[in-house]
């Protein structure tokens, strides 16, 4: 049973072990449509890709979009997995310890990541695009 990260809307990420997180996610969410997205570091990404345009929906986090150097909104509860040869596999240490630190809301609460000056609500990550091209040129 693999090592998970659950995201739920203002709530600190947890890891948790299940069976299957595909049907997990599934089940947390209800009839969603499911967004599966890799992210650059090979970690599986799950979510509802139809919430944007549903009423009620609540923001949740930024996440890094792949290759781009943008972020995508999640919006309700989401998962962070791992999927290797048709297996999903546990999330390494390194994994739940950088995202988890990266999505805790204690450590995002309306501050930038990377120059600590204020953001407009929480969950955002970087105050703007300077700041985001500077921490992925790990400046």
């Amino acid at each position: 049973m693999p090592r998970v990260l659950v995201v739920r809307v203002n709530r600190e990420p947890v890891v948790e072990t299940v069976d299957d997180p595909f049907q997990y996610i599934k089940g947390l969410l209800g009839e969603a449509h499911l967004q599966e997205l890799f992210l650059e570091d090979g970690v599986l990404f799950y979510s509802d890709e139809e919430a944007p345009m549903k009423k009620g929906v609540r923001f949740n986090r930024d996440i890094p979009a792949p290759f781009s150097g943008s972020f995508h909104r999640a919006y309700n509860d989401f998962l962070l997995t791992r999927h290797k040869s048709g297996e999903y596999i546990d999330l390494t240490d390194e994994d739940i310890q950088r995202y988890t630190q990266w999505l805790s809301l204690s450590s995002n609460a309306f501050k930038c990541k990377r120059c600590g000056r204020d953001v407009s609500y929480k969950g955002v990550v970087f105050c703007g695009a300077a700041c985001t091209a500077r921490y992925e040129a790990g400046d």
